[in-house]
């Protein structure tokens, strides 16, 4: 699920290139908002800054729709959250999309590039989903119910009802998915890490 960087309207930058200058020539001036600490919108946010290497004040709400509240009343200057919570506001002129952060533009917006073509080469941020059952789940039960879930994705009414409010379906064979688990999960340590990102 791809996401979009977003600014409130007073901030006075319109491009990516112009959001990097601003946010160089302030550092940590510009704050941004995020559903609370270690939350997806905060860690993606933070990878962003990351890339970078700017700094900007996090400011942690309860939930994506309170920190979304927040950039729409100018509380926070910046939102980094899934396309389809940003959208509706951009297109009433509430919210400026500065980016894509998936590695390709995305069909609800095509006019809006992403980040990696607009000057951070490289970066790409996405929420995913998967399905899991406990390990000692016999093996002949697992390749069954992945098999369910292959034929379920495939089905045009399903990829669609996904594919309508942002989402991309990928049907991963079990050994890649495990495979990519573990690469997500030695990106996000480093990303933590490289943040400061503690627990509450």
């Amino acid at each position: 699920q791809p996401s979009l960087l977003a600014v409130h309207h007073s901030v006075p930058a319109k491009t990516l290139k112009e959001l990097l200058a601003l946010a160089q020539a302030k550092p940590g001036a510009l704050s941004y908002g995020s559903a609370g600490t270690g939350s997806a919108t905060h860690l993606g946010t933070a990878l962003f800054l990351h890339t970078a290497k700017l700094k900007m004040q996090h400011i942690p709400y309860k939930s994506a729709g309170l920190a979304t509240t927040a950039v729409l009343s100018g509380e926070v200057q910046l939102l980094l959250t899934n396309a389809a919570s940003v959208l509706p506001h951009v297109a009433g002129g509430k919210l400026r999309t500065i980016g894509v952060t998936a590695r390709e533009r995305i069909a609800q917006a095509p006019e809006v590039p992403t980040l990696h073509e607009s000057g951070l080469p490289g970066f790409e941020y996405t929420t995913w989903y998967g399905a899991w059952v406990p390990a000692a789940t016999p093996r002949p039960l697992q390749a069954t119910l992945h098999k369910s879930f292959q034929a379920a994705l495939a089905l045009p009414a399903v990829d669609g009802r996904l594919v309508k409010p942002g989402l991309q379906t990928y049907r991963m064979p079990q050994a890649e998915f495990a495979k990519y688990v573990e690469t997500e999960m030695q990106r996000w340590q480093t990303v933590i890490a490289a943040a400061g990102i503690k627990g509450e």
